[in-house]
């Protein structure tokens, strides 16, 4: 009977860590006897995939738009006007300036344009 009490012990306690690995609240009594239940704070520090991949789309779409909307020349013009400025707007100049992925998406605008303009 010893025996069976021991293996019934071991299979509560790895119950017991198994539900303490799930349930991310414990619970606690306070003083008038109540049990409320408490979270277990855990320090997580995850890498922001999510954001810095949406900030890349949006400054792309936005450069796109840009190109689109003023034509390359254009939006040369201004770049080249911004590089002559402060060391913030030749940063933007860096930040903002045209590449393969923006001029391809702008071209894509400028075909949805046509094509919404022919029907």
């Amino acid at each position: 009977m010893n025996e069976q009490f021991n293996q019934f012990q071991r299979r509560v306690g790895q119950i017991s860590r198994t539900h303490r690995r799930r349930v991310p609240y414990e619970f606690t009594v306070r003083s008038d006897g109540l049990m409320v239940p408490r979270t277990r704070s855990r320090l997580r520090f995850y890498f922001p995939w999510r954001a810095i991949l949406a900030g890349f789309v949006t400054v792309v779409l936005v450069k796109a738009f840009m190109i689109f909307f003023l034509g390359p020349t254009g939006y040369e013009t201004r770049m080249n006007n911004l590089l002559s400025g402060s060391t913030y707007e030749e940063l933007a100049v860096k930040i903002l300036s045209a590449d393969p992925v923006s001029s391809w998406a702008a071209a894509r605008m400028e075909d949805a344009s046509a094509w919404i303009a022919a029907q």
